[in-house]
């Protein structure tokens, strides 16, 4: 069995930031990285908690759905967030919408320094050039009283208006 050899991003030291190291470029490696993986992370939760998922969680619009059921499932028990924080979750299920966006709609995960707050530096840079900040979107989503709450179809149709919702640079 050949080893696959891992590539890891350093830091780099650049002139533009007065020699100072720049982590940028690993900072959105590793996000990158994990969004990957939250599909799977959110899965191992869901099923340690005792929520029955299934088959494995996608990278799909309909999958939204069922990632958005099983955080509402979880926030509306007393006890629901047991494995990991409410908080851990809602960054996890961050990154799957990001991925989500990325892979179906065109898109790079890019670090964000523009004008516009942002939850956390790094975002989905869409294909028309605009940002979009998943993180903040599902950020005490239990909470929010958005379009399609009632029927936990708030991720899917953020992915449907995500146009509407991006900002630019």
């Amino acid at each position: 069995m050949k080893r696959r050899r891992v590539v890891h991003k350093k830091p780099v030291t650049t002139a533009g930031n007065g020699g100072c190291l720049d982590f940028s470029g690993v900072m959105v490696a590793e996000v990158a990285d994990a969004a990957k993986k939250s599909a799977d992370a959110l899965k191992f939760v869901a099923e340690s908690s005792g929520v029955c998922v299934g088959d494995t969680i996608a990278f799909s619009r309909s999958d939204l759905d069922r990632v958005e059921q099983i955080y509402r499932n979880l926030a509306g028990r007393q006890n629901g967030f047991v494995v990991i924080s409410k908080l851990d979750f809602e960054y996890q299920m961050g990154l799957f919408l990001g991925e989500v966006i990325r892979t179906t709609l065109g898109g790079e995960w890019s670090l964000y320094q523009g004008r516009f707050h942002c939850s956390k530096p790094v975002v989905v840079r869409l294909s028309s050039g605009n940002f979009v900040d998943p993180f903040d979107f599902c950020a005490e989503l239990s909470g929010k009283s958005v379009a399609g709450f009632l029927a936990s179809t708030t991720l899917s149709q953020f992915v449907e208006g995500v146009d509407k919702l991006s900002f630019p640079a």
